[in-house]
Formats: C-alpha cells, sequence, structure tokens
C-alpha cells in the first residue's frame, strides 16, 4: 500500500480567545495528524501567537505573513483571520506558491 506524504500546514491567525472558533479548526488539524503536520503559526497579536504555539508545540512563530511563507514554506496555510483580511492574505499565500485552505465566517 502506497504511504500518504503528510502535508506541513501553517495557519494564518491563532483565534482571539482559547475558545475561538480558529482554536477548534486548529484542533481539528492536529487530529488529522496523520494528513497534517502543523508546521507554523502566524499571528500579529505576539502573545496569542506565543501562546498557541506553546499549547500545540508549534516552534515556528511569526508576525509576518511574508516572513513565515519564505522560511517555513509549508504545503498548505490555512486562513483563519478576520474577514477584512481575507483577500490581503490570500493574495500573498498564493503569490507564494502555497496551497490555500480559507475558514469563511457564517456573517
Amino acid at each position: 500500500m502506497k504511504s500518504i506524504k503528510k502535508l506541513r500546514i501553517a495557519t494564518v491567525g491563532v483565534g482571539t480567545e482559547p475558545n475561538a472558533r480558529s482554536s477548534s479548526h486548529i484542533e481539528t488539524i492536529r487530529k488529522m495528524s496523520d494528513r497534517y503536520e502543523l508546521c507554523t503559526f502566524c499571528d500579529r497579536d505576539r502573545n496569542r501567537r506565543n501562546a498557541a504555539g506553546k499549547h500545540y508545540g508549534v516552534q515556528g512563530l511569526y508576525t509576518n505573513l511574508v516572513d513565515m511563507l519564505h522560511q517555513e514554506r509549508p504545503d498548505v496555510a490555512y486562513r483563519l483571520t478576520p474577514k477584512d483580511s481575507i483577500g490581503p492574505v490570500c493574495l500573498q499565500i498564493s503569490e507564494a506558491d502555497v496551497h490555500l485552505l480559507t475558514e469563511m465566517p457564517s456573517r
């Protein structure tokens, strides 16, 4: 049986609090460890990003999206940022030739 390569996945945004919707998405990624390796977080808020990194055991922590994309070279980036950043964040991810997943808020 052919083995499936784990994809290195980055999240852009870690949520505003431990019970935020973003946290449930990150938990789901972690449960899919047979498919994904959670490799890096990018969030403008250093405290939230550092807390998430410690909680999930993620070493690659960035505040600058372009730096993260070029230094970590994830296979996939999952956008978990606010609605007003959808366009710019998705554009930067696609320009870095990284596969893009985006969480679309319900409102």
